[in-house]
């Protein structure tokens, strides 16, 4: 067993006070592309998670380098009080934080120095809207800094039957559910993520990882340069 399965494993077992939650974050660990989200974090320093949910991407950063500190940042408080609980279970509360925000704001006050070494956003994007997902972007790349990095995973708009598909389950946790909060279900067209991140000075890198999944993962990865 590789050394994320295990993580994984850990992470899920730390939930376990509430068998529905636990469920929950099995099927996303089982979904989500984790480990490339998590391989294209830089070494070290600070991470913010935006749109961290239950906080398991945030664990497993953590998990993944005992370097990192890392902020989780969600409106939904429920899901953060089961994320801090986590956190002391497997040993993290000293590098692993979480915290309430609301309507795109960034808890910078949060961060040493007032700046993160990587951001962090999966699957937040489609439920604010074209125009709110690109002022977080905004305020995103502008809360990152020299040398560090933004990672973003939504998906692409470019398979049929997939997009058809993944529209029809958020509607389903969006609207009947209730197990995701949101306004709306708007996929975010990837050339206007990419715009944005580059008009903030970034460069940035697409890659999609759709292969063998039914669902049209991407991600998009903007580095600002460091300072000479």
């Amino acid at each position: 067993m590789s050394d994320r399965r295990r993580s994984v494993r850990a992470v899920l077992r730390a939930f376990g006070d509430s068998r529905s939650e636990q469920l929950h974050q099995l099927l996303r660990a089982a979904t989500c592309p984790v480990d490339a989200v998590l391989d294209a974090l830089p070494t070290g320093g600070t991470v913010l998670d935006v749109g961290c949910g239950h906080g398991l991407c945030s664990l497993l950063a953590a998990i993944d380098d005992p370097t990192r500190t890392v902020v989780g940042v969600d409106l939904d408080t429920d899901k953060l009080d089961h994320a801090r609980r986590a956190a002391e279970r497997l040993g993290l509360a000293d590098r692993v934080r979480f915290v309430e925000g609301h309507d795109g704001s960034l808890p910078l006050d949060e961060l040493p120095g007032g700046g993160a070494d990587a951001v962090l956003c999966v699957d937040v994007l489609y439920l604010l809207g074209v125009d709110r997902a690109e002022a977080l972007l905004r305020s995103m790349a502008a809360a990152v800094r020299p040398g560090g990095t933004v990672v973003v995973k939504e998906m692409h708009l470019e398979s049929g039957w997939k997009r058809r598909l993944l529209e029809a389950q958020e509607h389903l946790a969006v609207r009947v559910l209730r197990t995701t909060r949101g306004d709306r279900v708007e996929l975010v067209p990837p050339e206007r993520i990419t715009s944005v991140l580059r008009d903030a000075g970034l460069s940035v890198r697409t890659e999609r990882l759709d292969r063998r999944t039914p669902h049209p993962h991407l991600l998009i990865v903007g580095t600002r340069p460091a300072t000479p």
